[in-house]
């Protein structure tokens, strides 16, 4: 017997398609994009099928061999200086990012959970040194397939130089922010529309640097 659909489900659902992206139907329904996915987890969950493709996680998480998640310790033992990972696959990777359990987790713990994926991945792409390696770099894309595509007007010359900028990225160069939210019970957040504005102000005018500093408690530390 399917579960009841709701008409918030669908009102997302409409919005994902006519807006063309998740984080683009966030912003129309004026919600959180881990708000978004949550609705649409729910909803596939209801009727038991995917409504949306979601192997770019999973294509470059197997593009990379794997990517080793650091994992919490069980409660009441202290962390260990080398602490335990566990190797992620591509399904894996998907799974834990999207909260694919019964009970999906809430907003924050959505978040938290992309950037610790994000942290990781970063890490062994610095390791590894891939962004300066162009030949790993064009493996690595071609490995995304059909899940990444590329603004048909951003010239071959913009997009050189943008690739070649990553060369010396390291992980340490990587902020990871949560857009200012609110947060309404059980678990859900909503974004807050101040906050947000100077966030996005500051990105248009190449200052995020400067929102960092002004806003710490909106920068994402490891765990």
């Amino acid at each position: 017997m399917l579960e009841p659909v709701t008409l918030d489900q669908l009102r997302v659902l409409i919005a994902i398609g006519e807006a063309g992206s998740f984080s683009a139907a966030a912003r129309q329904l004026s919600r959180a994009q881990s708000a978004v996915s949550h609705a649409v987890l729910t909803l596939e969950q209801a009727l038991g099928v995917a409504l949306f493709d979601r192997s770019g996680i999973r294509r470059l998480t197997d593009g990379l061999g794997g990517v080793a998640l650091a994992l919490d310790p069980p409660a009441g033992i202290e962390p260990s200086s080398a602490g335990l990972a566990l190797e992620l696959s591509g399904a894996m990777a998907v799974d834990y990012v999207h909260g694919q359990e019964s009970a999906p987790p809430g907003d924050l713990e959505h978040i938290r959970r992309e950037h610790r994926y994000l942290r990781a991945l970063l890490a062994q792409l610095d390791a590894r040194g891939t962004l300066a390696d162009s030949t790993a770099v064009g493996d690595l894309a071609a490995s995304l397939g059909s899940s990444v595509h590329v603004d048909a007007a951003l010239a071959p010359a913009v997009l050189k130089s943008l690739l070649e900028s990553t060369r010396d990225l390291h992980r340490e160069d990587v902020t990871l922010l949560t857009a200012p939210v609110v947060t309404s019970p059980p678990a859900f957040v909503h974004p807050d529309a101040d906050g947000c504005a100077q966030l996005w102000d500051a990105l248009a005018r190449d200052e995020t640097s400067a929102f960092v500093a002004a806003h710490p408690e909106w920068v994402s530390t490891a765990p």
